[in-house]
């Protein structure tokens, strides 16, 4: 059995053949079809966890070594990296280049739904299963969404913080507030965890701020949903059960889908700061007027 040390060595070697990322899955592969390692699950685990270990502790590999292509952001950010003058040198680019389009384009200038918030909000969500519910929530109040289909992955959290370090620079706003929503159970709570761990002690972003959103007891016992006993085969279940109680595991499927996505959306709202809209509003209105303006010019020539 290969130690954790040669685990970690042998992937470094196998990574350095490839220009791009790979997934965690297709090196275990490498290691299976190289007969370093045996083909079961057990084996998958011991490389994942030797990963972890050269990524978080030792740092041996890259947080960008491997992509997850299983979990994903839903969400345009570019815009939130440019101020309004930006934004605008932008659109009188793409309007100058063509004739057809210049002559109707002073309504189209728009500026980001939450450009100038004081704060930048995405929604995580535990389960790719109620992306339904959040999904189109999310984009209707043009905010970004991800899923982290149980617990969240390096790659898929290093994601996360290279984003929100890019958004840090922008300047555009005062902090960045993640609503985070799992299942009131051990795993839901470890994950609320990881990503309070990874955003702050790993990759240490200090303008992030994690709240759990859901599910709670305060919402269990309001909404009246049904519980049931933590699993004992969950080697996370005895401390979650001396601080919640046996009888206590709720899902957030078990919300009515058109009650949950109201209450996302009011969890978005919240935060929504309406001089601050007021102020994007002026923006946008000064922005239509300068480039009638030009199309005024354009047609008198």
């Amino acid at each position: 059995m290969l130690s954790r040390k040669e685990l970690i060595d042998i992937s470094k070697e196998i990574l350095a053949e490839y220009e791009g990322q790979i997934t965690i899955r297709q090196l275990y592969y490498r290691f299976v079809a190289k007969q370093l390692i045996s083909n079961n699950e057990r084996e998958y685990k011991r490389l994942k966890a030797a990963l972890v270990v050269a990524r978080v502790k030792t740092q041996e590999i890259p947080f960008d070594a491997f992509e997850d292509k299983t979990r994903d952001f839903t969400g345009d950010n570019d815009r939130w990296f440019m101020n309004s003058e930006i934004l605008f040198d932008y659109a009188k680019s793409v309007y100058e280049s063509a004739e057809e389009t210049f002559k109707n384009t002073s309504e189209d200038y728009n500026l980001p739904k939450w450009y100038g918030q004081p704060n930048y909000v995405e929604v995580w969500c535990e389960k790719d299963a109620l992306e339904n519910v959040f999904l189109p929530v999310c984009e209707e109040q043009e905010i970004t969404f991800g899923t982290a289909r149980g617990c969240a992955s390096i790659s898929w959290l290093y994601e996360a913080a290279e984003r929100f370090r890019k958004l840090t620079k922008s300047e555009n706003f005062n902090k960045i507030i993640v609503l985070a929503y799992t299942d009131n159970d051990p795993t839901g709570w470890q994950i609320f965890t990881s990503f309070e761990n990874y955003l702050y002690d790993v990759f240490h972003l200090e303008n992030v701020e994690v709240r759990r959103m859901a599910l709670t007891k305060e919402q269990i016992e309001e909404l009246n949903i049904p519980t049931d006993y933590a699993k004992s085969s969950d080697s996370r279940s005895k401390k979650w059960i001396t601080i919640h109680g046996a009888k206590a595991v709720a899902e957030l499927d078990a919300i009515e889908p058109r009650t949950l996505a109201m209450m996302v959306e009011n969890h978005i709202l919240e935060l929504w700061d309406n001089k601050a809209a007021e102020k994007r509003e002026s923006l946008i209105k000064e922005g239509r007027e300068e480039i009638q303006q030009m199309i005024d010019e354009y047609g008198e020539d």
